[in-house]
């Protein structure tokens, strides 16, 4: 098959968030297989990694990237917001040079399917004239209506406008593609509710737990508390904002030799008044899996705190992968078929949460069972098993109609 996939950031081969790695596990694994093409956007903060997209350009038949432009300025997307039906961050992705390369990859590379993934993408469904399936990886009027509850007076009704927007938006999009894949049950229920005629089902993203089991040469820091996340992502900024603000002071008050480690990139400098005064300590950029794997595995326990987002969180797997036990929210769970108090301890509340976390760290043997439990739970989560069954969907969608063409067409652009 002749596969096209679409993604909003630079797919790359030094991934630091649970969707990229996603896609880019799935562009080498369909790659094994298939002729796979890929367009994509790369914004100014992601130009480091340009050197990490070569190893992906390599493995495909061709790969386009077009630069992420800033769209219009304060005033105009003020003029959008109260104006227009369409959601703003469509002024920026919705730009007409992806549009003219997709219609073209289709045309003249001969598409069989094509892959959407994040709804940033939807608006280029007008140029995929093949058969075509959209991830709704965390429907983004789910994504805001989520951190609704936590904003301010004013950000309470900005953000209803942008649920209201993007809701329509999205509902409207996805009718059109023969195929919409949630990571979760929960969004697909959403969805089944809302667009019962639109063929729906769970892909359960996998960001390879293969890639993550214990280390038996890594000590474990006694006391150490671990979080990973990209700190560009909303949802992680306000986990780590209320683990540090909280949380952690809770813990303290009666285990006061513990420590937290924020592992990943981009820590806003609104951590430093934590980093300063020692509370927390932040890695930067770590190398994916090989780095992540030994932060987890030098961590006494894990904890996702997320109380805003959605979709799947490939850190809980990574770390049920690696044996660690996990303290995480009912929203951190979502999606991951694992058992409250037998495979992960979940809390909603800070003093709940706190609570958990004292109790891990002062119990090895609970945390030695947990962890092997929720080792054990994670290991249905692997790339073959998701991956396989998407190929399943793209041969029924296009029928037999696959091209076989082997030569490999060499592009590389940035611009």
């Amino acid at each position: 098959m002749r596969i096209l996939i679409l993604y909003p950031f630079l797919v790359h081969a030094k991934p630091a968030n649970a969707g990229l790695i996603r896609v880019y596990k799935l562009v080498r694994y369909l790659s094994d297989r298939h002729q796979v093409f890929v367009a994509c956007f790369c914004s100014d903060t992601e130009k480091k990694f340009l050197p990490y997209a070569e190893p992906v350009r390599q493995i495909c038949q061709q790969m386009v990237v077009l630069p992420l432009q800033h769209g219009p300025g304060r005033v105009g997307r003020y003029w959008n917001f109260v104006t227009s039906l369409m959601p703003n961050e469509l002024m920026v992705y919705g730009a007409p040079e992806m549009k003219s390369a997709v219609s073209r990859l289709v045309r003249e590379e001969k598409i069989d399917v094509a892959h959407v993934y994040y709804s940033y993408m939807l608006p280029f469904r007008p140029a995929l004239q093949c058969p075509a399936v959209v991830t709704a990886d965390e429907p983004l009027f789910r994504h805001w209506g989520s951190q609704i509850p936590f904003a301010t007076p004013l950000g309470k009704l900005r953000l209803a406008v942008k649920v209201a927007k993007w809701r329509r938006y999205e509902l409207a999009m996805f009718q059109k593609f023969d195929h919409v894949f949630t990571v979760t049950e929960q969004e697909r229920q959403v969805l089944s509710r809302l667009l019962p005629h639109v063929p729906i089902e769970v892909s359960p993203g996998s960001t390879g737990t293969e890639s993550f089991f214990p280390l038996e040469d890594v000590e474990e820091e006694p006391g150490t508390v671990i979080f990973v996340g990209n700190y560009q992502n909303r949802a992680n900024i306000d986990a780590a904002n209320w683990l540090c603000r909280s949380i952690l002071p809770r813990v303290r008050q009666v285990v006061p030799e513990a420590k937290l480690y924020l592992v990943g990139p981009d820590l806003p400098s609104s951590f430093d008044k934590w980093l300063k005064k020692g509370d927390a300590v932040a890695t930067g950029l770590v190398e994916f899996p090989d780095g992540v794997r030994e932060w987890l595995a030098r961590g006494a326990i894990f904890v996702c705190p997320v109380r805003v987002g959605g979709g799947i969180r490939g850190k809980v797997l990574e770390a049920m992968a690696t044996g660690r036990p996990v303290v995480t929210t009912p929203l951190g769970l979502e999606g991951i078929k694992a058992i409250p108090g037998d495979d992960v301890l979940v809390a909603a509340t800070e003093e709940e949460f706190a609570r958990q976390v004292v109790l891990l760290l002062r119990d090895v043997d609970l945390r030695r069972r947990l962890g092997e439990r929720a080792r054990k739970a994670a290991e249905v989560y692997r790339t073959d098993v998701a991956f396989a069954a998407l190929e399943r969907c793209y041969e029924k969608l296009i029928g037999g109609r696959a091209t076989g063409a082997d030569e490999r067409v060499e592009e590389w652009s940035l611009g």
